[in-house]
């Protein structure tokens, strides 16, 4: 029993993962082993889907650290944030703490969000005709026309700050003027922006995705105290069907956590 456990011992400390050089500009260096591997295996065994999303995640962490982080309306809500590329279904394809300044994303010179998804797709090496779907963190005009250049589509909402010199109706305009199920659309290029008045006014912008054929939703109006049926554009639709791939990964990382302390 004394030699199994003098070789175990001696196993352990002459692999690689306990013989690492302290990592000065990597705040995760301990566990970068583990990141690398996690993305090496995606890679290796899940099967790229034609759409994917782009997110934050969470790694579940209560205990005092400078890099923790709180996301309201996720499953966990205190931890650690990762940054996540993952298919409809909720299989993850690649991730990378986020350490601020010094997280291991490179600089396209598009901004934090942008940059985040030009990271992810190149590092994962996506296929030419991808579809990527992200939020308003992330969308930019900018990121659209990279992505375009590399073959890769792009559909997201985008804050109406990132929408310079674009005749489109801010939401106090939207709000007046605008009936539910209304859409306002430019065009520029290979890239369209529209303005859709739901609840509150949706900004969305695309490379990929189209207007038509326009689609149907159901909406509760309060004025006739029933659902009625809305205009829907199909890039909502898409948007819609595509984009919560990471929260179906959190939601399956949350219902079977490992509960060992």
């Amino acid at each position: 029993m004394y030699f199994s456990f003098f070789f175990f011992r001696t196993f352990l400390t002459n692999i690689s993962f306990f013989q690492r050089e302290v990592d000065q500009e990597d705040r995760f260096w301990k566990v970068r082993m583990l990141f690398d591997e996690i993305n090496r295996t995606a890679k290796e065994l899940i099967t790229q889907s034609k759409t994917v999303s782009v997110d934050e995640g969470m790694i579940k962490y209560f205990g005092p650290h400078f890099l923790k982080q709180r996301i309201i309306g996720k499953p966990v809500r205190y931890g650690f944030k990762v940054w996540i590329l993952a298919t409809a279904d909720g299989q993850l394809l690649r991730c990378e703490p986020y350490a601020g300044a010094t997280t291991h994303i490179q600089d396209f010179g598009l901004g934090q969000g942008p940059n985040v998804v030009m990271a992810l797709s190149t590092d994962y090496n996506l296929l030419p005709g991808t579809r990527v779907y992200c939020d308003n963190l992330f969308t930019s005009l900018d990121l659209l026309d990279n992505m375009g250049d590399r073959s890769w589509g792009v559909t997201g909402t985008v804050r109406q700050i990132r929408l310079h010199d674009i005749p489109l109706p801010s939401r106090k305009e939207a709000s007046k003027d605008m009936q539910r199920g209304d859409v306002e659309v430019v065009y520029s290029q290979d890239l369209m922006v529209l303005a859709w008045k739901d609840n509150q006014t949706v900004y969305m912008a695309s490379n990929c995705d189209g207007l038509t054929p326009m689609q149907e939703c159901q909406r509760y109006s309060q004025k006739d105290k029933k659902y009625v049926t809305v205009p829907q554009p199909l890039t909502v639709r898409r948007y819609n069907a595509s984009m919560g791939g990471v929260d179906v990964l959190d939601n399956g990382v949350k219902n079977y956590a490992i509960h060992t302390r």
